[in-house]
């Protein structure tokens, strides 16, 4: 359906009112449907760079998937679940591969560290600063070796 869009001329990062692209509404999407999407979208060309009205980027709304819902609208099955670990895990070692800054700041100057303290998910930040370690090491041994 993407690839359907995409060669109709649909623009992959057209915003809502929020100022989110379909990227960054997935990403922000608890579940593995919100992954799939992403890693989608980024292959046809989404914009990995792109924020939000508040100066949220991708790597960040990623992070605020990890609210335990506290809502009466939603059922009790979803009341109190965070996002499954690996999901997110999968989500910010898309965003790290894609090039998402792990370095921006929000218009309220949170970071991504500060949002993954917040969020409760600093065990899986932590997991994808490693994998970006590992691949700027992968990028830079490449670049020595051409």
């Amino acid at each position: 359906m993407l690839t359907f869009l995409k060669r109709k001329g649909y623009d992959l990062d057209m915003t809502d009112a929020n100022g989110r692209s379909p990227l960054l509404t997935h990403i922000s999407g608890r579940g593995a449907a919100g992954l799939i999407i992403a890693r989608a979208l980024l292959d046809l060309g989404a914009n990995p760079h792109s924020v939000d009205r508040y100066g949220n980027n991708a790597m960040q709304l990623a992070m605020m998937s990890n609210v335990a819902w506290n809502r009466r609208d939603v059922g009790p099955m979803v009341q109190g679940m965070r996002e499954f670990p690996e999901i997110l895990l999968g989500k910010l070692e898309l965003l790290v591969k894609a090039g998402v800054s792990l370095d921006h700041e929000n218009h309220r100057g949170d970071t991504v560290f500060s949002i993954a303290e917040e969020y409760h998910c600093l065990d899986v930040f932590r997991k994808a600063m490693e994998l970006n370690s590992k691949l700027s090491e992968y990028m830079t041994e490449n670049d020595a070796s051409q």
